[in-house]
C-alpha cells in the first residue's frame, strides 16, 4: 500500500512588483563564518530587504593568504510599489556601513 503525503498546499501569489538585486563582495579573514555576515544583514530588519544569500567564497590570488573573498546577493522588494534605484542604493549603503562597523572587512571591486 502506498501512502501519499497529506500535506496542505499553500498558495503564495506572485509579487506584483519586481525585485531589485544588489551583489556585495568583501575580503574577510579566513576565520569569519560567512553565515555571520548573512545574520548581520538580516538583523537590520529593513522592511524591503527580502532575501540574503551567499553565492561565492573565493580563496587564491589576488586574495592575500589568511583572507577569503565572499559574495552575497541581496534582494530588495516592496509589496506596494517598485523600488527606485536611489532607494535601493540607500538601503545597500546602510547594509555596507553596518557590516563595516561589525566586521573587519574590505569591499572588493
Amino acid at each position: 500500500m502506498i501512502l501519499w503525503a497529506k500535506k496542505e498546499k499553500r498558495f503564495h501569489p506572485l509579487p506584483k512588483f519586481p525585485a531589485v538585486y544588489r551583489d556585495l563582495s568583501f575580503m574577510v579573514d579566513e576565520s569569519l563564518e560567512a553565515e555571520k555576515v548573512v545574520e548581520a544583514i538580516r538583523a537590520l530588519k529593513d522592511p524591503y530587504l527580502d532575501e540574503v544569500s551567499l553565492f561565492d567564497v573565493y580563496r587564491g590570488a589576488p586574495i592575500s593568504p589568511g583572507k577569503k573573498g565572499v559574495s552575497y546577493r541581496i534582494r530588495y522588494q516592496a509589496e506596494d510599489r517598485t523600488l527606485t534605484d536611489e532607494e535601493v542604493n540607500q538601503y545597500n549603503e546602510r547594509v555596507m556601513a553596518r557590516l563595516k562597523e561589525i566586521f573587519p572587512l574590505e569591499l572588493r571591486q
